[in-house]
């Protein structure tokens, strides 16, 4: 039986999806990005990934980057790189035009705000050698249809530059949250599948780890795809 009080239960739409997002950036860092060993571990696994594919890209574009945290660490660890940087909330972005305002006076970082099932389409072609798509991803089970879903990966692959590369990492079946309807097995086994249509799937490994904030392990997989 479906969960009516679950928003991404049935699907949901744009301006409820933003707007669930900056109730929850009403707290600052509300998933611990900034001090959660959990989560300096899984993005840092993913960086070292990125560095064995792509170690000094020049275009960098993070989905979904939140209050800009992993943004930071992507400029320390890439310098060479100008970073773009999009995010659906308002509260989260402002948050991060105020800890990202060096490299953004630098002109290394660029900020946007928007859902990136829209946004996506407003990317300049060829103009990303890395990108991160990651904990997120899943919410397009919810926000879009699975045709819709095709044809946002393939603008994708549009933006990337040849040989560049797609970092990922998707928690999978989350339980005992509101993600979890749209983080089962079967839904990002086909998001995956989807996306390798257009890249090849180069690195994929599981992980479960304990995140000590939620009092909880999750599972979750880091994929790398590279664009041909």
């Amino acid at each position: 039986m479906a969960d009516n009080s679950n928003p991404f239960e049935n699907g949901i739409d744009p301006d409820t999806y933003r707007a669930l997002f900056e109730e929850d950036f009403k707290t600052e860092d509300p998933w611990g990005f900034e001090t959660s060993e959990y989560e300096r571990t899984k993005y840092g696994r993913q960086t070292d990934i990125s560095k064995e594919y792509r170690p000094d890209p020049q275009q960098i574009l993070e989905i979904s980057c939140a209050e800009g945290v992993y943004t930071k660490k992507l400029a320390d660890e890439f310098k060479n790189a100008h970073i773009t940087g999009i995010d659906i909330s308002h509260n989260a972005l402002e948050r991060a035009k105020n800890k990202l305002e060096k490299y953004i006076k630098e002109g290394r970082i660029t900020l946007k705000e928007g859902n990136i099932t829209e946004e996506i389409y407003n990317l300049p072609e060829n103009s990303s050698d890395l990108t991160f798509w990651s904990e997120s991803v899943f919410y397009l089970n919810a926000l879009i249809t699975p045709v819709d879903m095709y044809n946002c990966f393939s603008q994708l692959h549009k933006i990337q530059k040849q040989d560049s590369i797609l970092v990922m990492a998707n928690i999978i079946e989350q339980e005992g949250y509101p993600e979890g309807p749209i983080s089962k097995r079967v839904l990002m086994d086909n998001i995956k599948s989807i996306i390798s249509g257009f890249f090849e799937p180069v690195y994929q490994k599981s992980y479960r780890e304990f995140k000590k904030e939620e009092n909880q392990e999750f599972d979750y997989e880091i994929w790398v795809f590279r664009k041909n």
